[in-house]
């Protein structure tokens, strides 16, 4: 047939399957925004703890008056569950386990506990998969840790010197090591083997890491050690996760797991711990009536403002990531929106300059549908897409190395450092990013952090980044300005502000920070981890001068 009559068969073809793709998606648009009775353009989710009371207070009163006027609506996230474990009784602050310390009365500093126990009725049978070199683990309560050792199977399948190092889990230094040779062999038939150390005292809070080193260590056959059985004694110290021969990258911890590496420790200030103990029930009781009226005084506050939404997890940190899931899938139920900002109770937005800039955008992304650079907005693509269906906003971190300790602890994600992702005081991304996370929920890992799963799970889509805006194409930008004014004065009687050059006003736009230190060359979009008085100093300043 002719290339010719091909081309022209063709051509209708392809033009009636694309519009019929428009309409499609067009129609689905037009039928959400029939369906909902709420239409807004932006929505704002600020992530809050129950007990933030004051934290939410100073935000109404502060920057989210700015609401006023705009197609937009914010809401507090909280959890439907206040953890029912005391802080004290869990094995760190950011999670919600009962594990209560059990240190017994006859117990003294001078008691010394071993971190594993063999058991008799486990037979050793050998098996070939790689096994754990050691183990990181989280203080509780002050301890000294006085001896470091290893299973003597270990030793008796090496012919070199076999080392177990102690090292803190933070800047990796050494903290204490010794050394083991098959001579040690001939003196004890044990199945452990201790060296004495001097002492090593750990504060709580601390986090270390106790490893086996030894030449070709993945390259030996040794017997799964399933006799040995992870010891935890009294709780004061909580196993986080398992070193293994390949890589430097840690397995979470799993309670049917073993290793042949093992240390000694003492437990300080017994005293403490005993009272502990002792006071365990009242301690609960106190804690559920607590409890009990924090969620009475939550219930009214929510009534009374009709701003905070209950999502379906308990309210720890460890959750973050699950709050903003269950917050996605609530409102996209609920309200047709073109975006949705996000932000913590710590943090100021300057919602105008955010607004007016989302505005521009838009506009820009209906007209355009196409990556380029214009004239007002600067786009940093990603390739593939040429209709950005995915886009977010934000300052992005680069290249951010995985934090295996403290409360950022990555137990999950497998490489040395993220992909691309927004910092978590204040980004925004479009209803598609939303959607995609709403309907594959059940799909995508909850990694430590809401900011770091995002980058996770967006990093293999084509999503368009919109970074920061150049300042020379927005300087001589002054109608929104003199628009912006005018509501400071109509809210605050805020004259206008200009630069030192008397014919330049601020810029009408700003970019987002990651810390209140950076260094930038526009307004901020928003100042961080800020104390309650430091949000109203932030917002008497941001009402003289009309920027933050």
């Amino acid at each position: 047939m002719d290339d010719r009559i091909i081309k022209k068969l063709l051509i209708p073809s392809v033009i009636v399957l694309v519009i019929s793709v428009i309409f499609v998606y067009e129609f689905k648009n037009l039928l959400d925004y029939l369906v909902f009775k709420e239409k807004k353009m932006l929505i704002i989710g600020i992530l809050s703890s129950p007990e933030n009371f004051k934290q939410r207070i100073s935000l109404r009163e502060t920057w989210l008056k700015l609401i006023s006027g705009l197609s937009a609506s914010s809401f507090f996230i909280i959890g439907n569950e206040i953890c029912h474990v005391p802080v004290i009784d869990r094995p760190d602050p950011y999670t919600c386990i009962n594990q209560p310390f059990s240190l017994a009365s006859d117990v003294t500093e001078e008691t010394e506990f071993i971190t594993m126990k063999i058991s008799n009725n486990s037979k050793i049978h050998y098996n070939p998969i790689p096994f754990y070199t050691g183990f990181g683990f989280y203080v509780r309560s002050q301890i000294n840790i006085t001896k470091l050792g290893i299973l003597r199977e270990f030793l008796v399948r090496f012919k070199c010197n076999v080392t177990v190092n102690l090292f803190s889990a933070y800047n990796s230094n050494l903290l204490a090591t010794v050394t083991f040779n098959k001579r040690q062999l001939r003196n004890t038939k044990s199945l452990i083997l201790l060296q004495s150390i001097t002492p090593v005292t750990l504060e709580e809070f601390s986090e270390v890491n106790l490893k086996i080193e030894a030449e070709n260590i993945d390259s030996i056959l040794l017997p799964n050690c399933q006799n040995a059985l992870w010891e935890n004694g009294p709780n004061v110290i909580t196993i986080n996760n398992l070193w293994t021969t390949t890589g430097l990258i840690p397995d979470s911890f799993k309670k049917k797991s073993c290793t042949y590496v093992l240390m000694a420790y003492r437990v300080l200030d017994t005293d403490k711990i005993k009272t502990l103990v002792e006071n365990k029930k009242k301690r609960l009781e106190t804690w559920y009536l607590q409890n009990k009226r924090l969620s009475v005084e939550l219930l009214n506050e929510s009534k009374f403002f009709n701003d905070i939404i209950f999502v379906n997890t308990i309210d720890v940190y460890r959750n973050l990531t699950k709050k903003m899931i269950e917050f996605y899938k609530s409102v996209i139920k609920s309200v047709y929106f073109h975006y949705i900002l996000k932000t913590d109770d710590d943090s100021f937005i300057d919602l105008l300059r955010v607004y007016h800039q989302l505005e521009i955008i838009r506009k820009e992304l209906i007209i355009e549908m196409r990556p380029r650079y214009n004239k007002n907005v600067q786009f940093s693509y990603s390739s593939g897409l040429n209709t950005p269906k995915f886009w977010w906003w934000s300052y992005f971190r680069e290249f951010w190395k995985v934090q295996r300790a403290g409360k950022w602890r990555e137990s999950q994600y497998r490489s040395a450092s993220y992909p691309s992702f927004p910092c978590g005081g204040g980004y925004v991304i479009n209803k598609e990013i939303a959607n995609y996370i709403a309907n594959n929920a059940k799909y995508l890992n909850q990694f430590q952090g809401e900011d770091v799963s995002l980058g996770i799970w967006l990093s293999s889509l084509s999503v368009t980044h919109y970074r920061n805006p150049n300042i020379n194409t927005f300087k001589s930008t002054n109608k929104l300005q003199k628009t912006i004014q005018l509501k400071y004065r109509d809210y605050h009687s805020v004259s206008q502000y200009k630069t030192k050059s008397s014919e330049e006003f601020i810029p009408d736009v700003c970019q987002w920070i990651c810390d209140n230190e950076q260094n930038i060359s526009l307004p901020s979009c928003n100042k961080v981890q800020l104390t309650v008085n430091e949000m109203y100093n932030v917002w008497n300043k941001y009402r003289q001068k009309g920027f933050i």
